[in-house]
């Protein structure tokens, strides 16, 4: 999945949730604005939201519903 960068972010925090769930599980902190879920199992539909990391280290809020995606 890309995302549009954001100003002032210095990176970017991806999580992800099974559809349906309520828990957000952090998957990985990038520079970049693209992330690739190589743990994804097929036919699973899963939510991702991403948080902006500010050079402080302080994050943003979050898309509470995420962008869902049935993995292939």
């Amino acid at each position: 999945m890309t995302w549009d960068a954001a100003d002032g972010a210095s990176g970017y925090r991806v999580f992800r949730r099974i559809s349906g769930e309520s828990a957000w599980t952090k998957l990985e902190d990038t520079e970049g604005t693209s992330y690739t879920d190589a743990t994804a199992q097929a036919g699973v539909t899963y939510e991702y939201t991403v948080r902006c990391i500010a050079s402080s280290g302080y994050t943003s809020g979050y898309d509470a519903d995420g962008l869902s995606i049935t993995a292939q």
